[in-house]
Parts: C-alpha cells; sequence; structure tokens
C-alpha cells in the first residue's frame, strides 16, 4: 500500500511562501562551479557541461598521472623533443622552454615548476619520462579522464597551450582536481608561494619563481588545498582551486574569466558564498514521525506509529524552507503484532526543491504485544481458508465419492448375486423332494 504525504495544509504553504534565491557574486567567467566535497553538494554550476579551453589546467591531470606513474626519486633526463613540441606551438608560450637538452633534474624539482611556476616544457619532460613519449602519455590522460567520469574532455597535449581540440568542461576538471589533489605531494607543491629554480648539470644559479596561483600570496585565502591556474588568449583567464574550512571542503572551477587578478578576486567570492549561504539542514529526523500503520491481532494497539530510522541531512541554503519538503512513504500491507521497536515496516524517499536527498527505511516507534486468543483465532481462519486446508477438503471429498460409490458398487454386486443364489436353490430342493 503506498501513500503519498501531501497535506493540503503543506501545499497551500508552498504556494504562499516564496522561497528565496541564493545569488552567487558576480563573476566574469563564462563557465563556473562551486562544490562541497563532504557533503558530494553542488552549490553553483554556470555553464558546467559547456565544452571550454582548459589552458594549463589540464597541468593538474598531467601531475596526477606523472606522480601515479612516476617515481619521486627519480632523476629527470632532458630530451629536445620535449622542447621541440612546446616551440611547434610557436606564440603565446609563456613559462615555457628555460630547461636544455641533456640537463639532468630532480623528479619533485620538475613537479615544482609544473605546478607553481606553470612550466610547459616540464610537462612534456615529465610525461616522456613515465610514459616514453608525449603522445602515450596523452593517451593516458584520456584513458584516466574517461576513468575519472568525464564525458566532455580531450586533451591533445600534456600542457593547455592552446589546440581547438583540447578541451574540457568545469565538471570534469571537478573530477580531475578531486583526483590530483588527493595526492599529498601535488598538494605540498600547490601550496608553495614561491620556489626556487633547481641547481643542476646545466644551470648553477638560482632564480626565485612566485606560483601564478596569486591565492597562495596576494591573494591568500585561509585554508588553501591548492590550486592551478591556465590562460591562453583563446581559453581567458582560468583558476581551479580547493578550499577547507572546519568539516567542509570546497571546490571552486572558474573557467575564461575577463582578467588575470579577476580570477582571483571572483574564486575568493564564490568561497565565501559557500560558506555563508549554505548550511547543514535537517530534512527528516530520525525523531519525527512519518505515518501510522495499521497493526493486526493486538487488543491494546491497532496501528503503529513509524519513523525514519535515521535523520537526512543536506548542504542546503541559508534561507531554507523545512514546509517545502517532500516525503513519499509506504509500509507493509498487513502488518502483524508482535512488534518490535526498530522493525522495519517500510520506507520514505525524501524530496526537496525537485531533488530527490535519498530513500529510507521506516521503523517502528513503539512495540505492539500481540494478543494469543487472536491470534489462535486468526491461524485458525488461516487454516480454514489456506491453501492446504482446501487441497485436503477437495481430497476428502473425493474419497468419500469414491468411498460411497464403492459401497453402492458393492450393494448392488451382493444383491445381484443375492437373487441369483436364491432361485438355485428353489429348484434343487424340488427336484430332491420328488425323489422321496
Amino acid at each position: 500500500m503506498k501513500r503519498r504525504l501531501l497535506c493540503i495544509f503543506l501545499l497551500l504553504c508552498c504556494l504562499s511562501v516564496q522561497v528565496l534565491a541564493v545569488e552567487p557574486p558576480a563573476m566574469t567567467a563564462k563557465a563556473a562551479l562551486l562544490y562541497e566535497a563532504s557533503t558530494d553538494t553542488v552549490l553553483y554550476a554556470l555553464n558546467a557541461d559547456q565544452q571550454m579551453y582548459p589552458a594549463s589546467t589540464t597541468k593538474l591531470m598531467t601531475a596526477a598521472l606523472a606522480m601515479e606513474y612516476g617515481n619521486p626519486e627519480d632523476t629527470v633526463t632532458v630530451r629536445q623533443s620535449a622542447i621541440d613540441d612546446i616551440v611547434s606551438y610557436g606564440n603565446d608560450l609563456r613559462n615555457s622552454v628555460y630547461f636544455l637538452t641533456g640537463e639532468q633534474v630532480q623528479f619533485m624539482d620538475m613537479l615544482d615548476m609544473l605546478l607553481v611556476y606553470s612550466n610547459n616544457t616540464a610537462a612534456n619532460i615529465l610525461a616522456e619520462h613515465v610514459a616514453g613519449d608525449i603522445q602515450s602519455f596523452v593517451d593516458l590522460m584520456n584513458s584516466k579522464a574517461q576513468e575519472l567520469g568525464c564525458t566532455g574532455t580531450n586533451f591533445v597535449n600534456t600542457h593547455g597551450l592552446h589546440v581547438e581540440t583540447h578541451y574540457t568542461t568545469a565538471n570534469d576538471l571537478l573530477k580531475i582536481a578531486q583526483y590530483a589533489m588527493s595526492n599529498e605531494k601535488i598538494v605540498a607543491s600547490m601550496q608553495k608561494a614561491s620556489i626556487k629554480t633547481p641547481v643542476t648539470n646545466k644551470h648553477k644559479t638560482q632564480t626565485t619563481l612566485s606560483n601564478t596561483n596569486l591565492l597562495t600570496s596576494t591573494y591568500k585565502q585561509v585554508g588553501l588545498i591548492g590550486g592551478k591556474t591556465g590562460s591562453t588568449t583563446a581559453a581567458g583567464y582560468c583558476l581551479v582551486a580547493a578550499c577547507q574550512e572546519d568539516d567542509k571542503v570546497y571546490y571552486s572551477v572558474l573557467l575564461d574569466c575577463d582578467t588575470t587578478t579577476g580570477r582571483f578576486s571572483e574564486t575568493k567570492s564564490l568561497f565565501k558564498f559557500g560558506k555563508e549561504s549554505f548550511s547543514v539542514q535537517t530534512l527528516l529526523s530520525a525523531t519525527e514521525p512519518v505515518c501510522e500503520a495499521p497493526v493486526r491481532l493486538s487488543s491494546n494497539a491497532d496501528s503503529v506509529m513509524l519513523v525514519p530510522e535515521h535523520s537526512i541531512s543536506a548542504l542546503l541554503p541559508n534561507d531554507f524552507d523545512a514546509k517545502a519538503v517532500e516525503l513519499d512513504y509506504s509500509y507493509n500491507e498487513g502488518i502483524t503484532a508482535p512488534v518490535a521497536v526498530g522493525d522495519v515496516l517500510g520506507k520514505v524517499t525524501v524530496r526537496y526543491n525537485g531533488h530527490e536527498y535519498g530513500q529510507i527505511n521506516l521503523v517502528a516507534a513503539s512495540k505492539v504485544e500481540r494478543n494469543n486468543l487472536l491470534y489462535f483465532l486468526d491461524q485458525v481462519t488461516v487454516f480454514f481458508s489456506g491453501t492446504v486446508f482446501k487441497v485436503i477438503l477437495i481430497a476428502v471429498i473425493v474419497l468419500i465419492v469414491l468411498l460411497v460409490g464403492y459401497i453402492v458398487l458393492v450393494n448392488k454386486r451382493r444383491k445381484r448375486r443375492n437373487r441369483s443364489s436364491g432361485g438355485t436353490r428353489r429348484k434343487t430342493h424340488g427336484r430332491y423332494k420328488g425323489r422321496h
């Protein structure tokens, strides 16, 4: 038996109360996403599935795969092919080259150059080191993207210099960022405000390089986990970042912002928006009765109250309207005593603003004792109305019919025999009498 908890009173409330929309901060980004990981909640999305150019945010995937397939203790040797690939792009080569053919660099120093200074050649060098050649590494990038559930991504290179067929989406970049930032060494590299170029067999002096992600310095973000910038003429200014506050982890993806500094201020505003405009709200409490279900075979109660097995909460706007929560519930048919507290007797689905937040069991809030007399009578009734009884009854009837038929048949034969025997005796008796 299925019933829907849509009371007229609640409907009237929903119609008369306007749910306030939570307005995000003004942004120039053409695509954006704000996500909270601990509650798996998208707090804001703008063109999140639209294919966009990622520029150097591509290096999130490059770094993640370099760490997955490489050895942080390795020494990496620079090949000319890594440099030639970068030079082939011609224009827009900011943060490119630097390294020289035959140069030997520690793996982690190369990772810092990739993530902190966003060096494009470093991306190719690491790719060749772990996969043998650039194309093999790009194939790994696309395979990993599919594995992560990315549906709008195609990588053509390791660094993000512009190619028309090299693209992704905000939703896909979120998945890639989570994958990359699950690695502690990548996060440690991202958090550095600056690095010094490594001393190698080709470079004997060091230069201090600032992190291209100004959330580590000028626009310092409290609780910053990490981030990666990107910019080309076609892609605009991009930034993927994550920060933590208490038990909440926020991810922000901004693609194609208007200015290089705007991506940082807009990211900070987006983080602030998430922290200040949303809070954990209880959609359904474990102590809140949902419905009553009828119970048979008890003399002290004819129903039992059902409550949720556990509470359901979600990260929702602060102006959350509890009256707009919809509950669709059902309970078992023919519930019979005894019922114990916590017995699972139904289910409830919780929805708010058209979104389903879960389906959980409904359990008995109190016990209901069984009346033994009612139980006995019920069992008798069940027996006499059951299939087994009907089969036995039919069998007995058939046996009776057969027995009656048999008796009738025997009686007929006996009468026939008696008639036949009586006539013979009379004739024999007369014959003997005549002889005497």
